[in-house]
C-alpha cells in the first residue's frame, strides 16, 4: 500500500479549504433607501429576505453609506430556543482585519444570566410551558415579550481582541440598535451596525465596499447543570454583575427546559445554530 506523503496531506487540506470557502453562501445588499426600520417587523423587508434552505433561515441584509442592516427569520422551534437560551452573537469581519474581532451577543445567554431562565410569574408556572412561535399563543408571545424585554436590556460587544467584553445597554450612543419579537409562529431578530464601530473594532481605516464583509451568526454550547432548571438558583452571573444581574431562581418563561435532547449525547448539551454569508455590500444608485 502506497504511503500518502506529507505533501500530498498538505494538498488535501489545501483543497478541503478551498471547497470549505466555495459553499460559503453569498449575499448581494440592497441599499437602504430609509424603509428599513428596526422594530422586529418584517414587512419592511420585503423581497429583501432571502430562503436558505439548509440552515431554515431568511436572511435580508442591506446598508446605506454608514450602516449595515441584517434581519434573521426563522420559524425552526429548535432555533428558537438555541437563541433564547443560549444567546446569539452576530460576528463581523473583512479582509484586513488581520486577528483582531467584532461581534454582538444579543440576546444575552442563560450563563450570562448567571445559569437563570426568564423569570416566570406564579401563574405563568401553572401553565403549559410556552412554546415561543407556536400556534395559538400569540397573548402568550405578548407576555413573553414584554418579560423579555424587562430583562434583557444590554447586549455584549465582542472585541477586538479574543476575549474582551464590553457590555452596552440597549439605549445608546453609538448608534448600534438590536430588537427581536414574534410574527405568525415566526422568531424575528433585526440588527443595526454602524460601519465607523465595526472598523473601529477590526482595526481598518474604514469598512470597504470592494472587500466582501464575512457576517456569522451562532449559538454558543452551552453545558447547563444537572436537575431541573427550576433547581438552578442564583449562581453569580459574569460581566461583573453580582447574583446573576438578570432574571430570578426557578422555572421558565417562554424558554423549555435548558436541557434540549440531543439524540445519542449528552442531555445537558444544548444544540447549537451556526450560519455565514459573505455579503457584498450596495453602492448608493
Amino acid at each position: 500500500m502506497r504511503k500518502i506523503s506529507k505533501i500530498t496531506l498538505l494538498e488535501m487540506g489545501v483543497l478541503m479549504a478551498l471547497l470549505s470557502t466555495c459553499k460559503k453562501a453569498t449575499v448581494q445588499s440592497a441599499w437602504n433607501d430609509g424603509s428599513i426600520i428596526i422594530d422586529a417587523v418584517v414587512k419592511d423587508w420585503g423581497s429583501r429576505l432571502v430562503w436558505n434552505e439548509k440552515s431554515q433561515v431568511n436572511l435580508g441584509v442591506t446598508n446605506d453609506a454608514e450602516n449595515l442592516y441584517l434581519c434573521l427569520v426563522t420559524s425552526d422551534p429548535d432555533i428558537h430556543r438555541q437563541i433564547l437560551i443560549n444567546g446569539f452573537i452576530v460576528g463581523i469581519d473583512q479582509k484586513g482585519s488581520k486577528s483582531h474581532h467584532f461581534g454582538i451577543k444579543f440576546p444575552l445567554g442563560i450563563s450570562d444570566r448567571g445559569n437563570q431562565p426568564l423569570m416566570p410569574t406564579d401563574d405563568q408556572r401553572r401553565q403549559k410551558p410556552f412554546e415561543p412561535g407556536q400556534p395559538g399563543q400569540k397573548g402568550r408571545e405578548n407576555d413573553f415579550l414584554a418579560k423579555f424585554n424587562e430583562q434583557q436590556t444590554e447586549f455584549i460587544l465582542l472585541g477586538p481582541g479574543d476575549k474582551q467584553k464590553t457590555l452596552v445597554p440597549l439605549e445608546n450612543d453609538l448608534g448600534l440598535e438590536v430588537k427581536i419579537g414574534f410574527d405568525r409562529q415566526q422568531l424575528i431578530y433585526e440588527l443595526k451596525l454602524p460601519f465607523s464601530v465595526i472598523s473601529q473594532y477590526l482595526q481598518i481605516d474604514q469598512i470597504s465596499n470592494n472587500k466582501p464583509l464575512t457576517v456569522s451568526f451562532k449559538t454558543e454550547k452551552v453545558e447547563m447543570p444537572s436537575g431541573r432548571p427550576g433547581d438552578m438558583m442564583g449562581t453569580p452571573g459574569g460581566m461583573g454583575r453580582p447574583e446573576g444581574g438578570m432574571g430570578g431562581p426557578g422555572g421558565r418563561m417562554g424558554v423549555p427546559d435548558g436541557r434540549i435532547s440531543n439524540p445519542g449525547g449528552d442531555e445537558h448539551s444544548e444544540k447549537t445554530f451556526s450560519y455565514q454569508v459573505a455579503v457584498t455590500l450596495a453602492v448608493k444608485p
